[in-house]
């Protein structure tokens, strides 16, 4: 990780609470006020459970969001969480994870052109931006419905679409099994590539749909631009400075 990105999440982790300043963008555009026009129980596990002895479970699953989705910003942006929603018409739904991780890159994948081997869509920026356990509750009754699927991440990623597309994945390390119907879109600016059994380490897909994906919603907040940043260090080390040199002359006054 370069100085200027470490100083950009360091910049944002100081300006919390971020969602005072933070933009929600959706995929695609205008979801939301309305609502996909598809299903899918895609990623969560208990989609395919087995029945028959054969492992069908999704534990690995990465989206692809073309950076068109994110036009309203004109550089670098700090994505804080990722939420999804309920298909319209369906049940409430609650699951938990006990070793769940998700990760962000910058991709040159996109909706009409990636790979099926998964780790060939990474980026160089490949984040884990949450691991462990998780646990979610989803209600239903709007039309469209709330985005209460939400991922909070351990740590923001800073993505710029003038760099490339943005990859989401997903992987299910602990194998728990839920189920619900999220809502999702066709003919959209995004892909979907996943392997059906497996495991979270699966290497290759077994699956794909472009133009297609889960209705999302993110949280971003831009980032100052490299100059603002390098002001702003300057600004804390001047801050830090005066306080050890009053502390000091403090300590020197008790002394005497």
């Amino acid at each position: 990780m370069n100085l200027m990105r470490k100083l950009a999440i360091v910049l944002v982790a100081l300006l919390s609470p971020m969602a005072a300043n933070a933009d929600l963008i959706y995929a695609p555009g205008g979801a939301d006020t309305t609502e996909g026009d598809r299903d899918n129980c895609i990623p969560l596990s208990g989609c395919f459970a087995p029945d028959d002895g054969i492992d069908r479970s999704i534990d690995r699953y990465q989206q692809v969001y073309d950076a068109s989705l994110f036009s309203g910003f004109s550089g670098p942006m700090a994505i804080s969480d990722i939420a999804f929603r309920l298909n319209f018409g369906s049940a409430d739904a609650s699951g938990a994870y006990s070793d769940l991780r998700v990760n962000l890159s910058t991709t040159s994948a996109s909706s009409t052109s990636y790979s099926l081997v998964f780790a060939d869509n990474y980026g160089a920026d490949v984040t884990t931006v949450f691991d462990g356990a998780f646990s979610w509750t989803a209600t239903s009754g709007g039309n469209p419905n709330a985005f209460d699927f939400l991922l909070t991440f351990d740590n923001p990623f800073v993505y710029d679409p003038l760099a490339g597309n943005l990859l989401f994945e997903w992987q299910n390390f602990g194998s728990d099994d839920t189920a619900a119907q999220f809502d999702a879109a066709r003919f959209a600016p995004m892909s979907r590539i996943y392997a059906k059994g497996g495991g979270a380490s699966a290497t290759n897909a077994s699956g794909s749909t472009s133009r297609y994906g889960l209705v999302t919603r993110f949280t971003a907040t831009a980032v100052p631009e490299p100059g603002t940043l390098a002001l702003f260090g300057i600004g804390l080390f001047g801050v830090a400075f005066m306080r050890r040199r009053q502390t000091t002359k403090y300590r020197l006054s008790q002394v005497a």
